[in-house]
């Protein structure tokens, strides 16, 4: 019986070669992927800021016709109209025309 000899382990260089090769494409492919995603949130997040900047103008002039009904609703708003539409006076009021 003879002792048999251990083969000595030598790595595949080719094979190496072909691994890095995939790996060094598969980190550059999620870089790109990476990049490509943060444009797209950066993007996602002016949407918001821009949709969110229009509800708040939104709400405000909500707020302002609520105001403007309100008053409406007042014997202040009905003088005003009297006055200024239909050229109504008070009883004391002196009414002045201009002339040609």
């Amino acid at each position: 019986m003879g002792v048999r000899k251990k083969k000595k382990y030598r790595p595949n260089k080719f094979a190496i070669v072909i691994i890095t090769l995939i790996t060094v494409g598969l980190v550059y492919a999620m870089a790109v992927q990476t990049t490509e995603l943060q444009k797209r949130l950066e993007s996602y997040e002016a949407r918001i800021n821009s949709l969110n900047q229009q509800i708040a103008e939104g709400t405000l002039t909500m707020e302002e016709l609520e105001e403007y009904r309100e008053y409406m609703k007042t014997t202040s708003f009905i003088e005003e109209i009297a006055r200024k539409v239909l050229g109504l006076v008070e009883p004391g009021d002196i009414v002045i025309i201009p002339g040609d």
